[in-house]
């Protein structure tokens, strides 16, 4: 590299002293300089900053889609398998109106009412995951019965040993004798 390319590229980073006093206070050292005080005071800062747009958009956005209340508004996506990422609220706007786009404004209420909605109809019937969540068909209750058989059969076979079965440090079944 000549000596006239080196100083362009020098110029090109900090065209001037002005310029390299007003990134010096946020790198010194290698290290990141907060232009707050303190690091408790600039996370303060970002949650008050995201939680204004998020009310924002709310407010935009208007009332809940299903009952109209204006009363603890969430966003929710239409369609969850779209669904990037809940925390959206520090991206570019570009980037945050593309993920909103996906998403509507339901109350509490209504949006855990859909929540629900959607779990049960992805647990399928007949397992014992099925039966905790209240099913009580007959394909549920036989899943619920197997599984207790199975478990007893567990314990009664640890109790009629001699050694107590226990844990090891990484969560193994292991005997101590």
């Amino acid at each position: 590299m000549t000596i006239q390319a080196k100083r362009r590229s020098t110029r090109r980073r900090c065209s001037s002293r002005k310029m390299r006093r007003r990134w010096a206070g946020f790198s010194r050292g290698g290290r990141d300089v907060s232009p707050m005080k303190s690091k408790t005071e600039q996370r303060e800062y970002q949650r008050r900053w995201m939680r204004a747009r998020r009310d924002r958009w709310l407010q935009e956005n208007g009332p809940c889609r299903r009952c109209g209340s204006e009363e603890s508004l969430e966003v929710d996506h239409i369609d969850p398998q779209t669904k990037v990422t809940h925390a959206v609220w520090s991206w570019s706007k570009a980037r945050r109106d593309r993920e909103l786009a996906k998403c509507q404004v339901l109350c509490k209420v209504c949006h855990k009412a859909k929540s629900d909605a959607a779990m049960r109809v992805h647990s399928p019937c007949g397992t014992r995951q099925s039966y905790n969540k209240g099913c009580r068909c007959p394909n549920c209750r036989s899943a619920h019965a197997q599984y207790h058989r199975q478990r007893r059969k567990l314990v009664t076979r640890y109790r009629t040993r001699s050694v107590v079965p226990q844990r090891d440090f990484f969560g193994r079944d292991g005997e101590v004798a």
